[in-house]
């Protein structure tokens, strides 16, 4: 298995709930494009896991809290 992150401390990749970039389009209510240009420009963390994309729900909830929308 291949794990890549961006910004994701070890210790949360153990604990964390993982979301889809589907999964935080639908709950944000935001064009699929917005959720890569956040990850895109570094405002919402996130990491690969074989290739797919998986966003920790403390990501997601750190970019809310930052207001980085």
């Amino acid at each position: 298995m291949t794990t890549e992150t961006s910004g994701v401390h070890a210790s949360t990749l153990m604990q964390d709930t993982y979301y889809t970039t589907e999964e935080v389009r639908q709950q944000l209510r935001v064009a699929h494009s917005t959720v890569r240009r956040w990850m895109s420009l570094g405002k919402l963390r996130y990491l690969k896991i074989d290739g797919a994309v998986r966003i920790p729900a403390s990501a997601l909830a750190e970019h809310l809290r930052g207001g980085d929308q």
